[in-house]
């Protein structure tokens, strides 16, 4: 797992730093090398898929039966109606409350917009979002499905989040140096933190749905993008807390769980 870690920040960062210094060079290279002219940035899919990429080529050329054990994760959808509801509500109704709070508190005035819960959502999602938006296959087959099932060997399903969220963080970091992007609009301790707290989140969910990289995985992460691309939840820091507040539940009254000593497999 470790070594996963290692090769998909440094895949991300060689990507991601190669377009912001070698731009005309890449440009010149990709045009030579395919007869026609490309943009640098075409590099930088490179590192938003690193995490998959990386994650699939590991679990080839590892111990007998892991490739086998990633794609039952990536498939394993039969879980529970609960946890298919977690996944897909809980980012929507955490920034739906956060709107609320921030009107009922007199942090803005702002009619809120019930257009983007109830249509611009639903309809982001069925336009095809999960094959335009590189986070949630570009990532997760990565993140839940290969590292978190290693890190579940070594640390408690708290302590695996902690570590894999601050990886996460870490891994986004070139955004914030890429013009363009809209992390640079974003608080970095902000944003580690809410990747940490999603992270627990997302393993509770993981956990509970079976090791289900898709449902505690790849349906997370769509979601959380997704609401984002609605201009859904228009506070990062509000949001932040309630999350903070939700995880701090989760982990006392699922404690039992969520601290439990890993077993090796």
């Amino acid at each position: 797992v470790f070594l996963f870690f290692g090769i998909t920040l440094a895949v991300q960062f060689a990507a991601c730093f190669s377009v912001v210094w070698f731009s005309r060079q890449i440009s010149a290279f990709l045009t030579a090398l395919f007869h026609q002219q490309l943009p640098a940035f075409i590099v930088l899919y490179l590192g938003a898929f690193s995490p998959s990429l990386v994650g699939v080529s590991l679990a080839l050329a590892g111990e007998k039966g892991a490739f086998r054990y990633l794609l039952r994760s990536l498939v394993r959808w039969r879980v529970g109606v609960l946890w298919w509801l977690v996944a897909l509500a809980t980012i929507p109704g955490i920034n739906l409350f956060a709107d609320l709070c921030s009107r009922a508190f007199g942090f803005t005035h702002l009619p809120l917009n019930l257009n983007r819960y109830y249509y611009t959502l639903p309809m982001l999602l069925l336009s095809g979002f999960i094959f335009t938006d590189t986070g949630a296959m570009g990532e997760e087959i990565g993140w839940r499905g290969y590292a978190l099932s290693r890190l579940l060997r070594l640390l408690s399903p708290l302590n695996a989040s902690i570590v894999l969220g601050v990886v996460w963080a870490l891994w986004h970091v070139p955004g914030w140096f890429i013009p363009g992007l809209h992390f640079a609009q974003k608080n970095f301790v902000v944003f580690l933190t809410n990747c940490v707290v999603v992270s627990i989140l997302m393993t509770h969910t993981y956990v509970h749905a079976k090791n289900s990289a898709l449902v505690g995985g790849i349906v997370w992460h769509l979601m959380a993008n997704a609401t984002v691309d609605a201009r859904i939840g228009t506070n990062d820091f509000r949001t932040a807390v309630l999350l903070l507040l939700a995880v701090c539940i989760v982990v006392w009254v699922d404690r039992q769980r969520m601290l439990a000593k890993p077993v090796r497999r």
